[in-house]
């Protein structure tokens, strides 16, 4: 606006002086002595006052048509996007429900997407949480060749056979995870970071003090995971622990009355042949057998090596929970550092397949996956 009033005064100037010069002339040829008074100040004023209006006038004149040239452009933006987002929606469901694939490609599509493997009772199984299992499965069996490789050819038959159990696998222990996630949230179970941070330690100091660097290394290597998926791995399985564990009350009520007998004085052997419920082995119905913690004969998880560890001659460990039972532990006789005479009770709790196979034959599990019929019988018998 400024700038039109500038040109009206600019144009009001030139139109004054032009007159004044033209009445000038005027009187001269008429021999008159009399001249022209210059335009006064209201008249500039109306002479800016029609500028104005003429001006605005022809700006709203170019007014509507940029308008409707600025929305169509943004509509046009709007479509494109649009259009963008459909076919990369359609282009992920296709990768990963028709396709079925587990690619670097897949994985990253899966991640942005809001498709479903499954559902178990209400929970849903993301192909993200899916595929986070299936591709450190696969990468193994394909493309791991270091020492104890069992390299496949996928473009063979029995390849073939072998990566399409290993998707079904996949899928039953993610539907585990999603089971164990709904329950812990409905009894309020949790796990901190500091306790998948001690699960580590340990597990580091039983592999001879490795470092996580040395970790991080084996992790890409073998199963294509950074140290930060394998955190959020141990994460699920550290939940589902306390989950089954909590589940079961009746073995949890064995196994703490067993406890509490032996504080009274009870012979451990006898509760160990009336509370186990596992083959133990060498183990079996309280009997005293010798082994060493660091060759790990047994094959009992770090955990149970850290508490017999811990424990002096002739001590008795409180219950100890892992990722499938509870134990308590004596330390009959220390010989080293390594060697112990050990007595086990074990009591396992219900495995996770139990609960899975009652929602599935009661119609809670909704699988958005389809397998093979020849191999549909390998979906209950998988490991979760």
């Amino acid at each position: 606006m400024n700038k039109i009033n500038e040109s009206a005064r600019r144009i009001a100037r030139k139109s004054r002086l032009h007159t004044l010069e033209k009445e000038t002339r005027k009187v001269g040829n008429v021999k008159s002595k009399k001249l022209v008074r210059p335009a006064d100040d209201a008249q500039i004023e109306e002479a800016l006052k029609v500028h104005r209006e003429q001006a605005l006038k022809r700006g709203r004149k170019h007014k509507k048509p940029l308008k409707r040239a600025r929305f169509s452009v943004m509509l046009g933006s709007f479509a494109f996007v649009i259009t963008l987002v459909i076919i990369f929606f359609a282009y992920g469901f296709f990768l990963l429900q028709n396709r079925q694939s587990y690619s670097n490609l897949a994985y990253g599509v899966s991640r942005l997407t809001p498709y479903n493997a499954s559902v178990v009772d209400g929970e849903k199984v993301s192909y993200e949480d899916y595929l986070f299992i299936l591709k450190q499965n696969v990468h193994y069996l394909v493309e791991f060749d270091g020492v104890g490789a069992e390299k496949i050819d996928v473009s063979t038959e029995d390849g073939h056979k072998i990566i399409e159990q290993k998707k079904i696998e996949a899928l039953n222990q993610a539907e585990g995870y999603a089971f164990v996630r709904k329950q812990a949230r409905e009894m309020n179970i949790k796990i901190s970071k500091e306790e998948v941070d001690k699960e580590i330690d340990q597990l580091l100091e039983y592999r001879g003090n490795s470092s996580r660097e040395e970790l991080s290394i084996i992790l890409k290597a073998h199963y294509g995971w950074t140290f930060g998926d394998y955190e959020r791995f141990y994460e699920k399985v550290l939940l589902k622990r306390k989950v089954l564990s909590a589940l079961d009350q009746e073995s949890k009520s064995k196994v703490q009355a067993a406890e509490t007998r032996l504080k009274d004085g009870a012979d451990f052997a006898v509760l160990a042949t009336e509370t186990s419920d596992s083959d133990l082995g060498i183990f079996s119905n309280g009997a005293v057998a010798r082994m060493n913690l660091k060759t790990n004969g047994p094959n009992f998880s770090y955990t149970i090596l850290e508490v017999l560890k811990s424990l002096k001659e002739g001590e008795v460990s409180t219950v100890t929970t892992t990722n499938d039972a509870f134990y308590i532990l004596k330390n009959v006789k220390t010989y080293s550092e390594d060697e112990r005479d050990v007595q086990v009770i074990k009591l396992s709790f219900k495995p996770i397949d139990i609960y899975l196979e009652k929602l599935d034959s009661d119609g809670m599990i909704k699988r958005n996956l389809k397998f093979k019929e020849a191999e549909k019988d390998l979906v209950r018998g998988s490991d979760r």
